[in-house]
């Protein structure tokens, strides 16, 4: 009789380390994603590589990546508030790009105007240029004014250029130098920063922001800006190069 149980303890433990056995092994391919596990209780609900967590996290991800679609499809007058803002976008980004080009080309032709005004200068015998104000003094182009023994030494030439003269250059290149630093920081900061926003499906600009939005680019706008959009034959919004990622979704009508 006790042979009889002791086979009975055997069998009941052989069963128990087969489950177990199989259990692990359940858990192990529902870990891996591989089939569809019986064992379902094993992982939390939305564990990553659960099939049915994963179709829920799908779905709600999409959701939110139509959220702008959605209303420029369904709202007809948020629509066309935000195809009014994209066009205004790219127009600002065409004239900033077109006053870009003229800043620099005027830097350029100030630095130019400098040097050549640099090369014509008096110099003292180790090379430091100097040039003479209207009132007689002398000073060298950092504002070191001159007097002695180096006063004596300086090489004068013929037609050099006055102090006054230079300070003018100096302020041109420096005026020049603001006006490019302005408009690349209002292409950063404002153009850069309402392209993303514009293009945001995740969360897209309610009209109370679209409306802002056309505000911030009328009034943060440089002069140099303004300027070409009144002086500009070209036809209204024309996108400038590189500006393929602005254009809104093809939703059709």
């Amino acid at each position: 009789m006790a042979e009889n149980d002791g086979d009975s303890r055997d069998k009941n433990w052989q069963r128990t380390l087969a489950r177990r056995e199989r259990d692990l092994a359940e858990i192990q391919n529902e870990i891996a994603g591989r089939g569809h596990s019986r064992i379902r209780r094993f992982l939390p609900e939305d564990h990553e590589s659960n099939p049915d967590a994963q179709e829920k996290k799908k779905r709600q991800e999409s959701a939110y990546r139509s959220a702008l679609r959605a209303l420029l499809k369904n709202d007809a007058a948020y629509r066309a508030l935000y195809e009014e803002t994209f066009d205004k976008l790219r127009s600002y980004e065409a004239a900033t790009e077109r006053a870009l080009e003229r800043a620099h080309e005027d830097l350029a032709e100030a630095k130019d105007a400098l040097d050549e005004m640099r090369e014509n200068a008096s110099t003292l015998p180790d090379g430091t240029r100097v040039y003479r104000s209207e009132d007689g003094s002398v000073y060298t182009e950092d504002g070191t004014f001159i007097t002695g023994e180096a006063l004596d030494a300086i090489e004068w030439c013929n037609g050099a250029p006055g102090y006054e003269e230079v300070l003018a250059r100096k302020q041109a290149v420096a005026t020049a130098e603001e006006r490019v630093n302005g408009l690349l920081i209002y292409q950063t900061d404002v153009l850069g920063r309402v392209r993303g926003r514009m293009g945001d499906e995740d969360n897209p600009p309610s009209r109370e922001e679209l409306d802002t939005i056309q505000d911030d680019l009328e009034t943060s706008a440089p002069a140099a800006v303004n300027h070409e959009l009144h002086a500009s034959t070209a036809p209204s919004g024309v996108a400038p190069k590189g500006s393929d990622a602005l254009t809104p979704p093809n939703l059709g009508s």
